[in-house]
């Protein structure tokens, strides 16, 4: 079998480690999601309908917390140490609008960073179902 052969058969195998470390190093690994991270959070301060939620952030444990987050789902052996989403954003009324403004301007960081749609697409699907917890207006 050649080893592209290999590689396939892993990844189809339905082993959840490999394609997680994958898209960890897709990502670029803590470099690459730092500095998407960091690019995500000016956006969001600067779009008009998150600018009023991120005004008295604490920008650097954002930052911090996030890059942390992201590591983890994305397999990249990072270990998430902030709270659980209901209870971080349970008083701070997001609403869908909101949310969605948030996530394209996350895609938007990504893009800039030169991630592929394809692996924007799979951090995505990953942090989608937070949308409950954290939408609660």
């Amino acid at each position: 079998m050649k080893l592209l052969g290999v590689f396939a058969a892993v990844a189809l195998s339905g082993s959840t480690a490999y394609a997680q470390s994958t898209l960890y190093a897709e990502l670029g690994g803590n470099n690459g999601l730092t500095k998407s991270v960091a690019d995500a959070i000016k956006r969001w301060e600067l779009n008009p309908a998150l600018a009023e939620q991120f005004k008295n952030a604490d920008t650097e444990r954002l930052e911090k917390m996030l890059v942390q987050q992201f590591c983890a789902l994305a397999g990249g052996g990072c270990k998430y140490e902030g709270g659980d989403m209901k209870t971080v954003h349970e008083k701070m009324g997001v609403d869908t609008r909101q949310f969605n403004a948030l996530a394209e301007e996350l895609q938007n960081a990504l893009t800039e960073n030169g991630i592929a749609s394809s692996v924007q697409n799979r951090l995505i699907a990953l942090l989608a179902p937070m949308k409950r917890d954290v939408v609660t207006k």
